[in-house]
């Protein structure tokens, strides 16, 4: 390789790094207002990503899983290593489905911004709860239970407790 050629590959290198780190500091807010699936190229700028409007009907589509094109934009999002936070059109209920929540690697909030949080646990400890968020949401199965020191701690945190009508023994 001769000194142009060279040149030409360091600089590239260059670019290449600093379009890496734009996308890194960059984050993007998409409304989802039907199962159509965003661009593409909103993978591709930013980094972090907060889908919004969510509806009860497109949270059964990730439960489910369910091919529509916005399910397989959010597969690319994983791919391409996106921080992709999923903002329900509504606040939390027990119709929420914890799977959903512990299945999925996304952030999950509901209308008012409260995250949410599930637990793969029967019994839910006080050394779970105190990794939550003040003002947030624990979405219980139907037959788990919290101890009596993180009952405190929820409390203490202001933690919505929510039990879904999925029983715990179904998932």
């Amino acid at each position: 390789m001769n000194a142009k050629e060279s040149a030409t590959v360091d600089m590239l290198v260059q670019l290449i790094v600093q379009r890496l780190r734009e996308r890194r500091e960059s984050a993007a807010v998409i409304s989802l207002t039907s199962d159509a699936s965003p661009a593409e190229t909103v993978l591709l700028h930013h980094q972090a990503i907060t889908v919004t409007d969510v509806t009860f009907g497109q949270l059964q589509q990730l439960l489910t899983g369910v091919r529509t094109p916005w399910i397989q934009w959010l597969d690319k999002g994983l791919a391409y290593e996106c921080d992709i936070t999923i903002k329900t059109a509504m606040p939390v209920n027990r119709m929420f489905h914890p799977a959903m929540i512990l299945t999925w690697p996304f952030t999950f909030r509901d209308k008012y911004d409260k995250r949410i949080y599930s637990c793969k646990d029967r019994c839910i400890t006080a050394t779970t709860v105190r990794a939550y968020e003040n003002d947030s949401a624990l979405l219980l199965f139907r037959g788990q239970y919290v101890t009596a020191l993180a009952q405190e701690v929820i409390q203490t945190k202001h933690i919505d407790v929510i039990e879904g009508v999925v029983r715990y023994a179904d998932w």
